[in-house]
């Protein structure tokens, strides 16, 4: 394939539009040329391609025609040559005999009385295909940690974290939540909050990293006090020596004697009684 020079040198258009122009030319009949489609093969996006489309379009380079196919389903047939269309059908340098302008990739039709205006939309049909919305999260996937930081952020909306930030977050609450109750986390997180809260995320990370240690350290000992309160104290008896027992007193004076009496007295109360 001969490009021309009118083409190849056209003073108006970009060297983009001229390099789509030798690339389309290349191509064979009924090749999909539309905006995506040429996206997808080339090294430039759909707005660049779009503007080079328009500007072969305003020069008569390339046409655009809509037609009703079967099923009255409307599409763009596009059509495109390597000299203009106002040059083919009337020009005063041309020969008697114009040349027959070789068709671009496009349907075989007819060739219009008059370009058609341009258009932004792509040029061949392609029906979008519909977005599969996106998974619901399943329940099981909702931790207690989760469920925490949900509440909290019911609590005080200033506190509502990202779906990025939230597992990590929710991985610390359940650590947490293995020492101490949810009332406690929440309490902890919303209290004394500062006027202003830049990062919910780095708020909360570093509350649970302060107070994580100290609800852990806590947690144990309670559960050793509990441990120590249940285990069975050891009973301590005090034997009665043989020996204390063999004592007794005077029950007159209270004098200790070394063996009980019949009377109870001592040796001297006794001889006091007897006088």
């Amino acid at each position: 394939m001969i490009l021309p020079n009118a083409l190849t040198q056209h003073a108006t258009l970009s060297l983009q539009a001229r390099g789509l122009a030798a690339y389309l030319l290349s191509l064979p009949d009924g090749t999909d040329i539309s905006i995506r489609a040429l996206a997808a093969r080339l090294p430039a996006g759909e707005i660049a391609i779009s503007r080079a489309l328009r500007e072969l379009e305003n020069a008569g380079y390339l046409t655009r025609q809509r037609v009703r196919g079967p099923h009255n389903r409307i599409s763009t047939v596009t059509t495109m040559r390597d000299v203009p269309a106002a040059d083919l059908r009337v020009s005063p340098e041309a020969p008697a005999a114009a040349p027959e302008a070789s068709p671009a990739p496009a349907e075989s039709t007819p060739e219009p009385a008059h370009p058609s205006e341009p258009e932004d939309e792509p040029a061949a049909p392609c029906a979008p295909k519909p977005t599969r919305p996106a998974a619901a999260p399943s329940l099981d996937a909702v931790t207690a940690g989760t469920r925490v930081l949900l509440d909290v952020a019911a609590t005080e909306p200033r506190l509502t974290v990202g779906a990025t930030a939230l597992p990590a977050l929710a991985a610390l609450v359940d650590q947490a939540l293995a020492v101490v109750e949810p009332a406690e986390i929440c309490r902890a997180l919303t209290a004394n909050l500062p006027g202003e809260i830049r990062s919910a995320a780095a708020l909360i990370r570093h509350r649970l990293a302060e107070h994580l240690p100290v609800w852990t350290a806590a947690a144990t000992v309670r559960a050793l006090h509990a441990s120590t309160s249940a285990a069975p104290r050891p009973r301590i008896e005090i034997a009665t020596s043989p020996a204390a027992a063999r004592w007794t007193e005077c029950s007159d004076c209270a004098r200790p004697l070394r063996t009980s009496t019949p009377d109870g007295l001592c040796g001297d109360c006794r001889a006091v009684c007897a006088a």
